[in-house]
């Protein structure tokens, strides 16, 4: 859908520190990129490519770049966790990661930010590959970067925009981890740098040094007591590590994407001038302008429910329990609870043998295996914003008698009827039986096999 905070660079860009560079000649010396200079590629003074470089390092670094390779080839990509995880020190060395990064590139190995997602398990390495976006901080669109996919794209936030209001209208939860920062556009609030670092951690540390090196040229500039010879030298002493700005060959680029931050932004080199107008371009891009219009569709399709303005009443904690329910609902497991908001009916009773082993295992449930008990008996993962006396129909306790009578009923597995929160349940002969039962159903009869 788009709403992807898995970054893929592109081939033949470089992540230095996690900002996507350009490998290019280097500058000349009026810094205009035109290569007018001493030709060279990035890092390769001596004319040494970056796989000679590697190859004439240590054994073990050779080591661990054949090793990356080798993952690499067999994922299709690799996340950046799992570089550093083998290779910590290349963190601290721009230009060996730069170098490793190329030679990644140069086999045909896609960059994932940050960690690498569980995958499900696979024989085949090209199944492997994920179909699905993971983020720590929740789901929010990325820039639309293929001007042919536009089209599609914003289709399809325009069906999630229906989809979310019609489910909020209904009273039906949804399990869809949405981003604080996507909540905060639901509700018309400004974004900030702050929301950057929640959905581009990597991005935003990579950009933090910028930033700290564009205040404190304000900071120098603003300064009464230099003289402006003393800014000057001051300015141009500014350093990211040991690395001047221009030595980064970063240009007004989105990191990641081939979209130009303003017009000819692939032609303007980053430099101490214009230092901090590229980190708030940045910034501006992911948070506003890039996505735009994966946003207005997503508007457009809520309002053709309800107003979106109408959630402005409900703070962003209210507002992601309306969408996704209760997550932290330990009170509703309780015996007490359980006991007051569940039904019994067709064969049992509230003083049924069955029905008391169900609720004593119900509350010793963790907190995954409550999920995939709700998944199994009502659909949702999460109970309503009420718990169990909010549920609509009630959650119902039936006796399912055993279609052979010369079995037992330790012999079969609960079943459930979904659209009527059903729980068929077995008269179970002990409490251990109906938990090893119970279990073996929800892991393995959540998708309606056993509805």
């Amino acid at each position: 859908m788009g709403m992807a905070t898995r970054q893929v660079t592109n081939k033949h860009k470089v992540v230095s520190s996690g900002v996507v560079n350009k490998p290019r000649r280097a500058r000349s010396s009026n810094g205009n990129g035109n290569g007018n200079g001493h030709k060279k590629e990035m890092g390769s003074a001596t004319g040494q490519t970056a796989a000679d470089k590697l190859h004439a390092a240590s054994s073990q670094t050779r080591a661990i770049t054949q090793q990356l390779v080798e993952k690499g080839k067999a994922q299709g990509w690799l996340a950046q966790d799992q570089i550093l995880a083998l290779f910590p020190e290349a963190e601290s060395n721009i230009e060996q990661l730069e170098e490793l990064y190329i030679v990644l590139f140069e086999e045909g190995i896609q960059l994932v930010e940050g960690a690498a997602p569980e995958l499900p398990q696979t024989d085949k390495p090209e199944e492997a590959i994920p179909e699905h976006v993971f983020n720590s901080g929740g789901l929010f669109p990325r820039p639309i970067s293929e001007p042919n996919r536009k089209g599609e794209t914003e289709t399809m936030f325009t069906f999630l925009g229906r989809l979310l209001a019609k489910a909020i209208l209904d009273n039906r939860q949804l399990d869809l981890p949405l981003s604080d920062v996507f909540l905060k556009y639901m509700l018309g609030q400004t974004l900030t740098w702050n929301d950057l670092r929640t959905i581009r951690p990597t991005l935003a540390h990579s950009l933090e040094p910028l930033l700290k090196v564009s205040l404190e040229k304000d900071r120098i500039n603003h300064d009464p007591a230099l003289s402006e010879e003393k800014r000057k030298e001051m300015i141009e002493a500014l350093r990211i590590g040991d690395c001047p700005i221009e030595d980064l060959f970063l240009d007004f680029t989105l990191p990641g994407y081939q979209l130009e931050l303003k017009p000819g932004g692939s032609e303007i080199s980053v430099t101490i001038e214009n230092v901090g107008e590229y980190v708030a371009l940045v910034a501006q891009a992911y948070l506003k302008d890039a996505v735009r219009p994966s946003l207005l569709a997503f508007r457009r399709g809520f309002n053709e429910v309800f107003p979106l303005r109408s959630l402005r009443a409900f703070s962003l904690p209210e507002l992601r329990i309306l969408i996704s329910g209760i997550h932290d609902d330990t009170e509703n497991w309780t015996l007490e609870a359980l006991t007051e908001h569940t039904k019994c009916d067709h064969g049992y009773l509230d003083s049924s043998r069955a029905v008391k082993y169900l609720r004593e295992v119900l509350s010793e449930l963790s907190a995954e295996e409550r999920r995939k008990f709700l998944i199994f008996v009502t659909g949702s993962p999460r109970l309503p914003v009420g718990g169990w006396k909010d549920l609509t129909p009630k959650f119902t306790i039936v006796r399912k008698e055993a279609g052979d009578r010369s079995r037992l009923a330790d012999e079969y597995l609960p079943s459930v009827m979904t659209c009527f929160n059903y729980l068929k349940l077995p008269d179970y002969s002990s409490k251990d039986i109906l938990r090893e039962k119970l279990l073996q159903a929800i892991n393995e009869g959540a998708e309606f096999h056993l509805s």
